[in-house]
């Protein structure tokens, strides 16, 4: 986890761009969609979505910060660790892929993984803000530049005949 500090000016994303975070104990059953660097073929990234299972006690001996939250998902892969799930229901970032489940032959629990619970992301030191509310989507901002201007700068002047 990075967490990086804008400098020289504000953010060149409007509020509305940026991802607001959510505990993921209210998103059981909701689908999730996420975004990460695990390659197919010569594709380096891809999407993945599926559904929240909900938490999960945590490991006996892996001292974690909260509980783990389980995934099903056939798209979850080595090089997804660190992606966002997006809790489309609520339109929050609820967790962050931490791990997949790799069966044995009988492909039972193929489609298992786990994240990490945004809720972490709101103790020491990040102590970052959580919302409990879903967030509600709104339209894109629209491009700032005047499309009748900018198509007449590449437009010839004289027509050919």
């Amino acid at each position: 986890m990075v967490l990086l500090q804008l400098t020289g000016g504000p953010s060149p994303l409007a509020p509305e761009q940026i991802a607001q975070l959510g505990k993921a104990e209210t998103s059981e059953d909701h689908p999730f969609r996420s975004y990460g660097y695990r390659a197919l073929g010569h594709h380096p990234a891809s999407y993945a979505y599926g559904t929240i299972l909900g938490c999960v006690e945590c490991p006996e001996g892996i001292p974690l910060q909260g509980e783990p939250v389980q995934l099903q998902s056939q798209h979850i892969a080595p090089g997804m660790s660190g992606s966002p799930v997006l809790d489309m229901q609520r339109n929050l970032v609820v967790g962050l892929v931490s791990e997949t489940w790799f069966p044995d032959l009988s492909t039972k629990d193929r489609d298992t993984a786990w994240a990490v619970n945004a809720h972490v992301l709101s103790l020491a030191p990040l102590n970052l803000h959580l919302q409990d509310e879903p967030y509600p989507l709104r339209p894109a901002s629209q491009p700032k530049t005047d499309m009748a201007e900018a198509r007449a700068a590449v437009a010839p002047t004289e027509r050919i005949a």
